[in-house]
C-alpha cells in the first residue's frame, strides 16, 4: 500500500479508522494472525517472566476491567498529541498481549 493511501486513511474520522481496523483484522484467517503476530526471543522472555512473576504473586494481578478503566482515562486526560501517545502506546501494548495470548504455549493455563 502506498504512503499516499494510508494518508488518506489516517484522515478519516476516528470512528471509520476503527471500523475499517476491526474489519481488516477480522478479515484474517486464524493462521495468518498466528503468523503475524510471531514474538520476537526478547517478546517471550518477558512474557515468561510476567508469568512467572504471576505465579509467584497471583493477587498483584490487575481485572482487565480496571485495566481498560485506566487505560481509557488516561486518554480522556490526555491532551496534546505528545502525551497521548503514552497512553496509545499502552493501550496498543495491551491489544497486542490479548491477541499473543492466543499464540503462547497452549500448556500455560491462564
Amino acid at each position: 500500500m502506498s504512503p499516499a493511501s494510508i494518508s488518506v486513511l489516517l484522515k478519516l474520522p476516528a470512528s471509520e479508522r476503527a471500523e475499517l481496523a476491526m474489519a481488516l483484522w477480522n478479515g484474517l484467517t486464524d493462521a495468518e494472525r498466528e503468523s503475524e503476530t510471531v514474538l520476537t526471543p526478547e517478546q517471550e522472555t518477558e512474557l515468561d517472566r510476567r508469568w512467572e512473576a504471576h505465579l509467584r504473586n497471583p493477587g498483584s494481578a490487575i481485572s482487565w476491567n480496571d485495566v481498560r478503566r485506566r487505560l481509557l482515562d488516561d486518554v480522556a486526560r490526555t491532551r496534546s498529541p505528545a502525551s497521548a501517545n503514552g497512553a496509545y502506546s499502552r493501550f496498543s501494548a495491551v491489544f497486542s498481549a490479548l491477541a499473543v495470548d492466543r499464540i503462547v504455549d497452549p500448556k500455560r493455563s491462564r
